[in-house]
């Protein structure tokens, strides 16, 4: 029997190399952009537009424009709801850890399942942004704010309002070894019966 990790994270906070790093220390399917490249595979929906759905389709003026254009809310409830179906058959057919998409809402009926949050300190999380992009404080600090936004308005416009983080960890005082290594114990206590 299989069972999933869902992570969330701050922008930042070095979630998506620390859901990497967990996936490959359990050794379970890790799935990040390959959603994206399967819904273009299976709706034919250019990756364009997926691309703008997930980085833009959720804010407050895009929503306010759709009321007025129902094709580009029509589009972004289809992409929504292949990535939806994608992410249950993956969760049903084996052990995964998918990072982002909503998966914990998604998943919210899945029996097997460990929702983890990376969160850290703004100022530890500005650090890593304007190293990874080579930016300065002010355009590093517009982008955490920005990103940060984005994704707690997409999760607001799909309708998972509701909490359901069950192990949050701050990355600056466990660091990216920490973490992993505490949700891999997690997984161990929870899931070691469906070995």
């Amino acid at each position: 029997m299989s069972y999933v990790i869902t992570l969330s994270r701050q922008f930042g906070s070095q979630g998506q190399l620390i859901a990497q790093k967990t996936a490959e220390l359990l050794q379970i399917e890790y799935l990040d952009k390959k959603i994206m490249e399967q819904i273009a595979e299976k709706s034919g929906i250019g990756a364009e537009h997926i691309d703008e759905h997930h980085k833009h389709g959720e804010k407050f003026w895009e929503r306010n424009k759709m009321l007025f254009n129902l094709n580009s809310y029509d589009l972004n409830q289809e992409i929504f709801r292949h990535q939806k179906e994608i992410i249950r058959e993956h969760a049903q057919d084996h052990s995964c850890l998918i990072l982002g998409r909503s998966a914990d809402a998604v998943l919210a009926d899945f029996p097997h399942v460990l929702n983890v949050y990376i969160f850290a300190p703004f100022a530890y999380r500005l650090k890593n942004i304007q190293q990874f992009y080579n930016l300065d404080a002010e355009d590093a600090a517009a982008a955490l704010k920005r990103v940060d936004g984005q994704r707690s308005d997409y999760r607001k416009f799909f309708g998972h309002n509701a909490d359901r983080r069950q192990l949050m960890i701050d990355s600056q005082r466990f660091g990216v070894e920490g973490a992993v290594k505490m949700i891999a114990a997690a997984a161990e206590l929870l899931f070691a019966d469906l070995k």
